[in-house]
């Protein structure tokens, strides 16, 4: 098997036991510490797949303010008024200031 492959199934993994955290209501977002980016000015679009667009604060690559487009868009849930976003790569805060669930 190559890197590549190797990398991706560790990826959908990862991705598969936080699906299946939040399909048994065993997530909470003191679960995934205090180093989720924020996704600011947000809104649900489409590539080919569902994901999100807006301006990203915090995330371990990209500069603050940088607008992007996320990877596929798996899940989301609230908790405390919180809005919390699982991609294919990573968990974002969503910023609730003016939901934007709608606007796409």
């Amino acid at each position: 098997m190559n890197f590549r492959l190797l990398a991706e199934v560790d990826r959908l993994d990862c991705l598969l036991r936080d699906i299946k955290r939040l399909q048994a209501s065993d997530m909470t977002a003191s679960d995934l510490g205090n180093e989720i980016p924020l996704l600011e000015d947000y809104r649900l679009t489409a590539r080919r797949v569902p994901c999100l667009q807006g301006a990203v604060y915090g995330h371990p690559l990209l500069s603050d303010g940088k607008t992007i487009f996320t990877s596929e868009l798996y899940a989301y849930f609230e908790d405390d008024g919180q809005l919390y976003a699982r991609t294919l790569n990573h968990w974002y805060r969503l910023d609730v200031s003016r939901d934007r669930r709608q606007d796409a």
